[in-house]
């Protein structure tokens, strides 16, 4: 299978998905969740691979390593859709990480090539974990 079929179909098919006991305590912990997990890359390692890659990115990129920049990077412009401000993130992530791929956006973390939208939910998982 193509790299970019894999990670689109991969990226699709976890966005599906929920990561039950995500205890987030921001303001708005629905938003959170969909930002913070790296839906391709938690089929692929486990939580501790994934807090170990979101430390890493924070130690390349410690402008960054803070809940509300990687908040507002992950989630862009947005547009505001009422009651639920997750809906349509999740598929916009997934092509922001598609586009990473093919643009070459990405960064190495823990052996891993990661896109730098990845990257940067690995981190804000660690950041919301680590306040729980």
């Amino acid at each position: 299978m193509e790299r970019r079929r894999f990670v689109f179909l991969s990226a699709l098919g976890a966005a599906a998905l929920a990561t039950p006991g995500l205890h987030c305590t921001t303001p708005n912990a629905a938003l959170d969740k969909t930002l913070s997990i790296p839906d391709m890359l938690s089929h692929l390692a486990d939580e501790a691979t994934i807090r170990e890659a979101g430390v890493a990115y924070g130690s390349k990129m410690p402008g960054e390593y803070n809940v509300a920049l990687l908040e507002k990077l992950l989630a862009g412009n947005a547009p505001n859709t009422g009651s639920d401000p997750s809906a349509g993130i999740s598929s916009r992530l997934a092509a922001n990480i598609k586009d990473g791929f093919m643009r070459g956006n990405t960064v190495v973390v823990k052996g891993w090539v990661l896109s730098v939208t990845e990257a940067r939910q690995c981190a804000l998982y660690t950041l919301i974990k680590k306040t729980n």
